[in-house]
């Protein structure tokens, strides 16, 4: 059993699917667009002190089919969507690679998350992992820390279901917190 932790010192959230509107390779700020749910849903984290971080593969880049300045365009108005709803994160890491590249820090690696989790002294098992992918499933697993799938992007419940049966699915990223939250509070016996 993965552990439950109250107050979470971390919570590790994709971009695709679970804060943003899912758009296949996405390269347009304009189609920049959040879940209805994000901005409450990372307020309500960033109000009980956890470090919203969010991890994201974007071979897009890789490829040559979007720059590092418009990644970091798009990634800027998604912080502007986000400070619109009250709610900050603490970081965004982004593997830029392609699959065949065969680097170390494309999602399910852990690589990126640990390194950034070392960097602020926060201990690896004290957070949760939120995507709507299996490759954040397998980083949850990898961290040793809960992953909430989320209904709003690649893969659906019944995929993950299948494949992970006792990951819970959330259906979007306001459902995931809710149940982070309540779990802590329950599994603290408070």
């Amino acid at each position: 059993m993965l552990p439950l932790v109250r107050n979470p010192k971390y919570v590790a959230i994709d971009r695709d699917g679970t804060i943003l509107r899912y758009v296949p390779y996405l390269r347009r700020v304009e189609d920049v667009e959040l879940v209805p749910s994000a901005g409450q849903a990372i307020s309500d984290l960033n109000a009980i002190g956890s470090e919203v971080i969010v991890i994201t593969n974007q071979s897009i880049v890789g490829r040559g089919l979007l720059s590092e300045l418009e990644l970091e365009r798009i990634h800027r108005r998604m912080e502007l969507l986000l400070e619109q709803a009250s709610a900050r994160v603490a970081t965004i890491l982004v593997c830029p690679h392609a699959p065949e590249d065969q680097c170390k820090c494309r999602k399910p690696s852990p690589e990126l998350v640990r390194g950034y989790l070392e960097e602020q002294a926060i201990e690896q098992t004290q957070g949760y992992v939120i995507g709507d992918n299996e490759t954040d499933v397998e980083l949850a697993l990898e961290l040793g820390v809960q992953p909430i799938h989320v209904q709003t992007g690649v893969h659906t419940e019944l995929d993950i279901q299948n494949a992970y049966p006792s990951v819970p699915s959330a259906r979007d990223i306001g459902e995931a917190v809710s149940w982070i939250l309540a779990k802590g509070d329950h599994e603290s016996g408070a």
